[in-house]
């Protein structure tokens, strides 16, 4: 497996915010509208599903509340703080915890029904890598969702603004050039919305990695 992900400038950003993170956002109704989204896109009780770039666990906690007792979650960062403040919060036996990138996720293939990138997208240096490994990760029919409940002018400004230098060059493109990802890739993209308060994407990864009809690509 490729470390070389582990000398990311970045890291010691995100390993020095980690302990501040929940203090910046309120935390219950985040989960609230996570889980809200959960539903509205189908993710079964029974679902794997892979939380990636899962930070402090905010998603990790809606999952762990929406999912049942067959679900599983893989919740992935490359930074090792987030990942210590995410696992003192979220006690669960379902979740495994992963240190890794994005671009080298060490699951087996088709290890995933899902895949949900929540507030991490521009933060993947190398987003065509980082699909292609999504599609590797995911089962045939898998879904992903890149999602953020904020705008995608938010998010810009957040990151441009920021003290470290280090994340001023992660912008978040807009939504038709995150789907051209996708559709590369052979994903079906079934949603887009890049809106004053939220921006997402829907995809859906084709059997055998290729594109998926319009009769079968329909969010179920």
């Amino acid at each position: 497996m490729d470390a070389t992900w582990m000398s990311d400038p970045r890291i010691a950003f995100f390993d020095s915010i980690a302990p501040l993170w929940d203090g910046w956002h309120e935390g219950k109704p985040v989960v609230r509208q996570l889980m809200d989204e959960l539903r509205r896109t189908g993710v079964g009780s029974s679902d794997a599903v892979l939380d990636v770039g899962c930070g402090t666990g905010f998603l990790t906690e809606a999952l762990v509340r929406h999912l049942g007792s067959e679900g599983r979650i893989y919740a992935l960062d490359f930074s090792a703080t987030m990942l210590a403040c995410a696992r003192r919060k979220v006690r669960d036996a379902r979740v495994a915890w992963l240190r890794a990138s994005a671009e080298h996720i060490p699951l087996a293939d088709g290890a995933c029904d899902r895949a949900i990138c929540y507030s991490v997208w521009p933060h993947f240096r190398n987003q065509a890598a980082a699909v292609t490994e999504l599609s590797r990760v995911l089962k045939p029919d898998g879904y992903v969702q890149v999602l953020h409940l904020i705008s995608r002018h938010e998010v810009n400004a957040i990151h441009g603004q920021a003290k470290d230098p280090s994340i001023h060059a992660d912008m978040l493109a807009p939504v038709a050039e995150v789907a051209a990802f996708f559709e590369n890739a052979g994903f079906a993209v079934l949603e887009t919305e890049d809106a004053d308060d939220r921006f997402s994407l829907v995809a859906r990864r084709g059997r055998g990695g290729g594109t998926v009809g319009a009769e079968e690509g329909r969010m179920r």
